[in-house]
This record gives C-alpha cells, sequence and structure tokens, in this order.
C-alpha cells in the first residue's frame, strides 16, 4: 500500500451476494448500485432466526451510512465501560 487514498468514484466492486445463518441469527450481503446516481453501496440484512424484526443497512464505500432501517427491533446500542478498579475502592 502507498497510504494514498482513493477516491471511492475509483472503487469497482464486483457484485456480491453472501448468506450466513447459524443456529440463532441470519445475515444477507449484497452489493447494490443506486438508480439514480450509479454509485455502489453495500446493501446488510441482519436478524433473528424464526422471528420477522430485523435490521437492514445501507453502507457507501467511503464507509458512511447510506442509511438504517430497524424494522421492529432495537434502534439504539449503548456501550458502557465499568472501571474494575474504580469498584474497588
Amino acid at each position: 500500500m502507498t497510504g494514498e487514498i482513493v477516491p471511492t468514484e475509483k472503487l469497482r466492486v464486483r457484485d456480491v451476494q453472501k448468506k450466513f445463518e447459524d443456529e440463532t441469527q441470519w445475515a444477507q450481503f449484497r452489493t447494490k448500485k443506486d438508480r439514480k446516481t450509479g454509485k455502489t453501496y453495500f446493501d446488510v440484512l441482519v436478524g433473528l432466526k424464526g422471528k420477522k424484526p430485523h435490521a437492514h443497512f445501507g453502507i457507501n464505500l467511503d464507509q458512511t451510512i447510506r442509511f438504517s432501517q430497524f424494522r421492529k427491533t432495537t434502534h439504539s446500542i449503548k456501550r458502557t465501560v465499568v472501571s474494575k478498579r474504580a469498584q474497588c475502592k
């Protein structure tokens, strides 16, 4: 790698469609092209097996979020860090 930033217009992404699942969860990844702009983006669906609610994300090649739709699922996630050192005092 040369360390240069490549404009997203110059990136080429081949058509990809992958499905993953285990005993409890599933995910589907696809590449799609915006009909209006012609720009490629990643289309991601994730959910729990046997349940209708799922999340749908669109991620641009420059790693910005194109859209996020939480279909009857939790729509926010919060990360909390608890210091064990502070609890010992």
